[in-house]
């Protein structure tokens, strides 16, 4: 009769395994790690799509699709930039990469305004599958892990993930300071929950912001003159330019000269573009409130966790989670990122006014609503720095503590990813 009860007993739980979803995420023909670690995304999405249509409810593999989706959109960026000559600092800065050195590709392919504008909307499309797939998440109790050393991203697409294309993040040269390692030397095991859900959400809201603020536009004369310092591959229209870009392959050299300063202002100059899409500025104000109320939310989770650290309210496996969230992110860091998140909130839904940088009055502020909802027909850089181009949209009322270089700082801040990384 034991054997029996014991016997039954076994086939429950070996059934319920089955059916629940599964904490290593081990949910299609091949492992999460495995997938992430060998760059093979395609199959990763196709597998995690298919293990959502059998289990619609999985938020676990939603996060792992989502992730999933996150590192393969980075990938097929850097793709872009390696064939066509990008370069790595400008790429590494742009995915948020830390100490990635990607080689100049010797012999890169050409690139052209409207072939740049076809990246942008192919980039456009990726993001808004993601915030999609992040929105469709309503679980507070998610848990992936992962090793962020041995994610790959085969940007030269030889289909080989080499040492230097694998993900490198400021939180990993952090915790491989403050943390002891693990057997493996190289590896660096942590875990992702609902406040990496909430980042990666809010940065691709805000990059998918960018993407449709530069798509609304049309900047081809500045990229004629400036399109040669992210790309060796773009056409350049004078001998000298070709010269400086032929030597830059050559040696893989910093771009930090003075020829390159003098090239930014010329973009500065260059930077008056006539409106082409104004649907597309709408389209950004409404990622930008969903990049903020994302960060709200995370922001919270980080203030609650460290205060329930502090009064050891949390058990021992949220206390470990949490280890590297108390030290990069004090109460009074969290703090101030929270009221710049709520201030932004604010201005963007035009119930508070951004204050202008020039004058005395205090209560004179730009509606930044407007600005997006009823975008100026042209975007003219220097006069909007300047504050003329701002007086249609400059309103009395209650006005912003800081102005808007303040603001973008300190919301900067509040997106930078480097808290992903909490001890398993």
């Amino acid at each position: 009769m034991n054997r029996m009860f014991v016997g039954a007993l076994a086939i429950i739980v070996l059934w319920s395994s089955i059916l629940r979803p599964s904490s290593q995420l081990v949910l299609g023909q091949t492992s999460l790690a495995t997938l992430v670690a060998d760059a093979r995304y395609d199959q990763g999405v196709r597998e995690y799509q298919q293990r959502l249509i059998a289990h619609p409810r999985d938020d676990q593999a939603r996060f792992a699709l989502a992730v999933l989706l996150y590192f393969r959109t980075n990938e097929r960026v850097g793709q872009a930039f390696y064939r066509h000559g990008g370069d790595s600092v400008t790429l590494s800065r742009l995915l948020n990469l830390d100490l990635l050195e990607i080689p100049q590709n010797a012999k890169p392919e050409s690139i052209d305004y409207v072939k740049f504008r076809e990246y942008l909307q192919s980039t456009r499309t990726s993001l808004e599958e993601i915030i999609r797939t992040t929105g469709e998440i309503s679980s507070k109790e998610l848990r992936l892990p992962i090793d962020m050393s041995r994610i790959g991203l085969d940007f030269n697409q030889n289909g080989q993930v080499e040492e230097n294309e694998r993900y490198s993040t400021q939180g990993v040269i952090a915790l491989r300071l403050k943390q002891e390692r693990a057997a493996d030397r190289d590896a660096v095991l942590g875990y992702l929950d609902r406040i990496d859900l909430l980042q990666i959400r809010s940065s691709c809201c805000l990059t998918l912001a960018a993407i449709n603020c530069a798509l609304a536009y049309d900047f081809e004369s500045m990229w004629i003159l400036v399109a040669h310092r992210g790309f060796a591959g773009a056409a350049r229209s004078h001998d000298f330019v070709n010269e400086e870009v032929e030597e830059r392959i050559k040696t893989n050299g910093s771009q930090l000269t003075a020829r390159l300063f003098g090239d930014l202002t010329i973009a500065l100059h260059q930077m008056r573009f006539k409106l082409i899409d104004g649907t597309l500025l709408t389209q950004a104000h409404e990622q930008l409130l969903l990049a903020t109320n994302a960060q709200q939310e995370r922001w919270q989770l980080l203030q609650s966790w460290s205060a329930a650290e502090e009064n050891q309210t949390l058990g021992p496996a949220t206390l470990a989670s949490s280890y590297l969230t108390h030290r990069f992110f004090p109460s009074e860091f969290t703090e101030e990122r929270r009221m710049a998140m709520e201030q932004m909130e604010q201005i963007l839904r035009g119930r508070m006014l951004l204050r202008f940088w020039r004058g005395k009055n205090e209560e004179r502020g730009v509606n930044v609503r407007r600005f997006f909802l009823e975008p100026p027909s042209e975007f003219d850089f220097i006069m909007i720095a300047h504050g003329a181009a701002l007086t249609p949209y400059l309103e009395l009322g209650d006005c912003s503590e800081h102005d808007i270089w303040q603001i973008a700082k300190e919301v900067a801040r509040g997106f930078a990813f480097i808290d992903p990384l909490r001890t398993r």
